[in-house]
């Protein structure tokens, strides 16, 4: 089975977005916004953090995670081929962008 081309993207080091213009840079301000807000939610919990982006199903199959293949995403919950969790997961795009099948997330490892 092919699995999307997903880009995953290391934003753990991004810095805090307590002033306008800081924090990630994904391109969009309100996605910029949206992501820095969860970030901040999830800063205290998560190890790392991620941002994964790709063209088609809903779950990114087959991008891997601090060497662990993702293999499902439900509930918030980011689960490994081999079923264990790998973190937890919050979508910023949800078949958007001008294809209509762009996907994006942020992954919490926590």
């Amino acid at each position: 089975m092919q699995h999307p081309e997903v880009t995953v993207l290391d934003v753990t080091a991004a810095p805090q977005a307590e002033e306008k213009g800081k924090g990630v840079n994904l391109g969009d301000a309100k996605l910029n916004e949206t992501a820095n807000e969860l970030i901040a939610r999830w800063r205290e919990r998560a190890k790392k953090v991620f941002h994964l982006k790709w063209e088609g199903n809903k779950i990114p199959r087959g991008a891997v995670i601090e060497g662990t293949e993702i293999g499902w995403t439900q509930n918030g919950q980011v689960t490994g081929v081999g079923g264990e969790m790998i973190g937890m997961y919050d979508r910023l795009v949800e078949f958007g962008g001008a294809s209509g099948n762009e996907q994006q997330m942020l992954v919490f490892v926590l």
